[in-house]
């Protein structure tokens, strides 16, 4: 349903950069403890996978935990900043969050400067 969202609201992405949990990659020996699988890593696609191969949609996998980091790095700080502004703005219903959300999500996405680049997403050259 998230894929979904994207989708809808956005359009079909080039890629989709992800961790190794089980719902994005089938690891052989972690997936299951009852049964000895056939299959080695990436035999076997998830639906989750499938779906964006059928959509010319690019996997890349988090091999990681300094690359998982920056995929978590951005939601973490996220959270943050919107519990630190509902608190501020005395926000207490779903609907006001998700305003600030939205807000925020722009803001974030579309012109806050990157503090290692210099740039905003905006202005990328």
């Amino acid at each position: 349903m998230a894929f979904q969202h994207v989708c809808v609201t956005r359009g079909i992405p080039m890629g989709y950069y992800v961790d190794n949990h089980s719902i994005f990659r089938f690891v052989q020996g972690r997936d299951s403890r009852w049964r000895k699988h056939a299959l080695l890593t990436d035999d076997a696609d998830p639906q989750w996978k499938q779906v964006l191969h059928g959509l010319r949609v690019r996997v890349t996998y988090a091999l990681s935990p300094e690359a998982k980091g920056k995929i978590e790095r951005p939601y973490r700080w996220l959270q943050d900043r919107l519990v630190r502004i509902c608190a501020r703005e005395r926000i207490t219903g779903i609907e006001e969050a998700q305003k600030v959300l939205e807000q925020e999500e722009q803001r974030y996405n579309y012109r806050q400067v990157h503090s290692t680049t210099g740039r905003d997403p905006g202005h990328p050259f």
